[in-house]
């Protein structure tokens, strides 16, 4: 055998990322090559099929195998929900990542048309756990349903998504007191639309 090539691709989407790599011979009939996972598009199931050239330039296909990269999991959570700030932490725990993690980003929005989207990237606490602090400020002073996403990227260059349930914000209102005529206190009930303004 004068070549050794690999036919990598994963299991997703057929073999519409499968990819042509050159082994390198390490001596004594074996060869090898090295996958990056990055250049591939998805987690689970990959496959190899090895062809090998003889000296009369015949191929025969040597052989099959089979390996599987995991997506990472996590736990997420609301925390430190203040309505009458407009505030909340979403926070990213318990990540379980072979390749480790590179990044966590999360968007987050309440229009229906995602016209308030920002995407906010989450900061690594000293527990291990990822952070982000979401106000209405940034999301035109919108209430009510509010929906986010958790994008975490592992150390392989493949990303997986995970949609959180929604998080309600009430709109913050304030009582003021008036009084009549004749002295008598009335109290009043406003809804507060653009506190930041």
């Amino acid at each position: 055998i004068r070549e050794v090539r690999f036919a990598v691709w994963s299991d997703a989407n057929g073999q519409d990322d499968l990819k042509w790599i050159t082994g390198t011979s390490k001596g004594d009939g074996v060869w090898g090559i090295e996958a990056v996972i990055s250049e591939y598009r998805s987690y689970g199931k990959y496959n190899a099929d090895v062809y090998g050239t003889l000296a009369d330039g015949s191929q025969l296909c040597i052989g099959h195998t089979e390996f599987t990269v995991e997506e990472p999991t996590w736990d997420m959570a609301v925390e430190n929900q203040d309505d009458e700030k407009g505030t909340f932490d979403i926070v990213i725990s318990d990540i379980e990542s072979k390749s480790g993690v590179s990044q966590v980003r999360v968007p987050v929005w309440c229009a229906e048309d995602q016209s308030d989207i920002r995407w906010y990237d989450a900061t690594r606490q000293s527990d291990g756990s990822y952070r982000v602090t979401v106000s209405v400020a940034n999301h035109k002073y919108h209430f009510g349903e509010y929906k986010a996403h958790v994008y975490v990227k592992g150390g392989n260059g493949l990303e997986r998504s995970r949609a959180m349930d929604n998080i309600r914000v009430k709109q913050p209102t304030a009582e003021i007191g008036l009084k009549d005529k004749t002295g008598e206190q009335k109290v009043f009930e406003i809804q507060i639309s653009n506190p930041g303004v």
